[in-house]
């Protein structure tokens, strides 16, 4: 994705420009040019705000706002970094499917042990990470640790169905949804979550969910706090825009379309009512997910948790920065919650 800095000051200059002309319509034309002018930016932020809100949280929006952020979608092809565990994945993996209760066909990979095992983790890809990239080389990682690894297609990613992206609230009760699907399938299984970014907030959403015993466990890397915060920040930072009226304007816009504002779809909140040990990490360079968020998330939370932070990490990239380090803490998660087999 593009450095924020290139739209804060590109938009910066763009802000000023509007200035100068809202001036020169007062001199040139008096108040009531004034008025007019008022009235066109309304329409304008109503507009920008639908726009936002479509392209943001569309499934299926193509270009627009994605292709000038960078965003996958789904007929993109992979980075080379990625090639190779993603291919691997998708050749070693079985499908799963389910059916949600509002209709959608959702699938999932599961990358199944050859030795017996009962330990599995759920690991929650990113935004618009159609071909599970951004968690590849994890689930990997956890695969090589001897656990089973499960990897769902957030609704609106990949090989799943539906139109809008939920940011991690609707998901949430998907994963629910899977964690059953597996104990069907093996009554004594003990599941851990693991999610990035989005996935990180979807695990920490989930958590605030009532689960059964054999969920042992969370690990969140550089979820956001809210919906309301994260999209707060990308109208702010990422696109250099002023957020107010028009983060208001979107959150309104989300309500009437889906039943909810973006205020509700809170990691925060989820967490108050969590019973699960939740490790949490947080690369201290995260542009996108801003670093502060992960004090607000551990103070948020009265149960066991861990909090570690990445110097010089940017988003998701402690992994690669501190490979060893986050390794042994995973490892050590992994070991102190999962039952001796």
């Amino acid at each position: 994705m593009p450095d924020p800095k290139t739209f804060k000051t590109r938009n910066g200059i763009v802000g000023g420009v509007l200035a100068l002309i809202t001036v020169l319509i007062v001199v040139l034309t008096g108040w009531k040019g004034l008025l007019v002018e008022l009235a066109l930016l309304l329409f304008l932020l109503i507009g920008t705000a639908f726009y936002l809100e479509y392209f943001v949280l569309n499934a299926n929006a193509k270009g627009g706002l994605k292709k000038i952020l960078g965003l996958g979608q789904k007929d993109d092809p992979v980075h080379d970094s990625v090639k190779v565990p993603v291919e691997r994945i998708e050749k070693e993996s079985e499908i799963w499917e389910m059916t949600t209760a509002d209709g959608l066909h959702l699938k999932a990979r599961f990358l199944k042990q050859k030795q017996e095992t009962h330990r599995y983790m759920i690991i929650c890809h990113g935004y618009c990470n159609h071909r599970l990239q951004d968690v590849s080389r994890q689930a990997l990682d956890f695969y090589a640790r001897g656990v089973h690894v499960f990897l769902p297609y957030a609704r609106g990613h990949g090989l799943s169905e539906g139109d809008h992206i939920g940011m991690g609230w609707e998901e949430r009760k998907d994963i629910v949804s899977w964690i059953h699907r597996i104990l069907q399938y093996d009554e004594k299984a003990e599941i851990g979550l693991f999610g990035v970014s989005m996935g990180g907030a979807t695990v920490m959403m989930t958590a605030g969910e009532t689960l059964p015993e054999n969920v042992r466990f969370v690990i969140e890397d550089c979820g956001y706090t809210s919906v309301y915060d994260e999209f707060l920040e990308e109208i702010k930072v990422g696109m250099g825009l002023p957020p107010y009226p028009l983060i208001w304007i979107c959150d309104a816009i989300h309500f009437l379309k889906y039943g909810y504002g973006y205020k509700k779809a809170s990691s925060v909140n989820q967490l108050k009512k969590a019973k699960v040990p939740i490790l949490m990490i947080h690369g201290e360079e995260d542009r996108f997910v801003p670093y502060e968020m992960l004090q607000t998330i551990y103070d948020s939370y009265a149960g066991i948790k861990r909090r570690e932070s990445f110097p010089e990490a940017a988003h998701v990239g402690s992994f690669r920065k501190a490979p060893e380090r986050y390794w042994a803490l995973m490892e050590e998660w992994m070991n102190q919650w999962f039952q001796r087999e």
